[in-house]
C-alpha cells in the first residue's frame, strides 16, 4: 500500500508538470497498476488461508479450497495479462488509444479479475461464515459467543470489499467519456478499501481478544465467584483441636 501511494503520487506530480503523455508516467502507471494487483491478490490469499485453517480438519474442505483457488489462478493470469496488455499500449489505453485491441484486451480481462474477485469473497466469506454459524449452534462453550462476533467482523469486512469491487467493475463496463475519470476514481477507492479491510479485522478481532473474561470482570468489581458447590471441612488429626471444638 506503501508503495502504490508513492507510485500514485509520482503520477500526480508528472500530471502536474505537463508529462502525463511522457514514457515516465506510462511506466509509472504500470508499476502502480502491477502494485495494484498484487495487493489484491495478497488479501484474496489470506482470505482463502482463512478459509482453509476452519476447514482444514473436515473432508467438506476440498468442496471450499478447490474453487477458491481456481478462482485465485484465475484472478492472478488475468493480472498478468492485463499488466502485459498494459505495458504493450504503453499506458492506459481508455485515454491513449481507446478503440485499440490492447484497449478491448484489457476491459475483458479486467472484467474477468474482478468477477473473480468478486467470487473469492462471497465464496470464502460466505463459506466461513456458515462453519461458525454451525459450530456456534452445536458448541453451548462460553467462547460461542466471542467466536460469533469473530464471524461477523470477517462477514462485515468481506461484504464492504465486495460492494467496492461490484461497484468498480460496473463503472469501468458502464464507463464512456467522462465516465473513465468515475471509473478511475471507483479503482483507487476500491484498491484502498483492501487494505482498509484487512486492518479493520486485525483491529476488531484484537480488540475482542482483549475483551476482559469474567474472572478478571469481577475482581476488578471485588466480587466473589463461586468456583464449586462442594463443601469443604476442616479434618482435626491426633493431638490437635479444631478451632470449632472447645479446648
Amino acid at each position: 500500500m506503501t508503495l502504490n501511494v508513492a507510485a500514485m503520487f509520482r503520477l500526480m506530480l508528472l500530471a502536474l508538470e505537463g508529462d502525463s503523455g511522457s514514457p515516465a508516467y506510462a511506466t509509472t502507471y504500470i508499476v502502480s497498476a502491477g502494485i495494484g494487483v498484487a495487493i489484491l491478490l495478497i488479501v484474496d490469499g489470506v482470505l482463502i488461508y482463512r478459509c482453509w485453517i476452519i476447514y482444514r480438519d473436515h473432508d467438506s474442505w476440498l468442496i471450499i479450497i478447490i474453487p477458491l483457488s481456481f478462482l485465485w489462478i484465475a484472478d492472478l493470469v488475468s493480472a498478468i495479462v492485463g499488466i502485459i496488455l498494459l505495458a504493450l499500449n504503453h499506458g492506459w489505453p481508455s485515454v491513449q488509444q481507446p478503440n485499440s485491441r490492447y484497449s478491448y484486451g484489457l476491459n475483458i480481462v479486467y472484467t474477468t479479475f474482478f468477477i473473480c474477485e468478486i467470487a473469492i469473497n462471497v465464496y470464502a466469506t460466505s463459506a466461513i461464515a456458515l462453519r461458525i454459524i454451525r459450530v456456534t449452534k452445536w458448541d453451548g462453550r462460553r467462547n460461542s459467543g466471542r467466536l460469533y462476533k469473530i464471524g461477523l467482523i470477517l462477514v462485515e469486512s468481506g461484504v464492504l470489499f465486495t460492494i467496492t469491487c461490484v461497484l468498480s467493475l460496473c463503472l469501468k463496463v458502464l464507463a464512456t467519456g467522462m465516465g473513465n475519470l468515475t471509473s478511475f476514481i471507483m479503482n483507487a477507492i476500491n484498491l484502498n478499501t483492501a487494505g482498509i479491510t484487512f486492518n479493520l479485522i486485525l483491529i476488531r478481532v484484537g480488540k475482542e481478544k482483549l475483551r476482559p473474561s469474567e474472572a478478571s470482570q469481577a475482581y476488578a468489581n471485588k466480587t466473589t465467584i463461586l468456583l464449586t458447590t462442594v463443601q469443604f471441612s476442616a479434618v482435626s488429626t491426633p493431638g490437635q483441636t479444631s478451632e470449632s471444638e472447645p479446648p
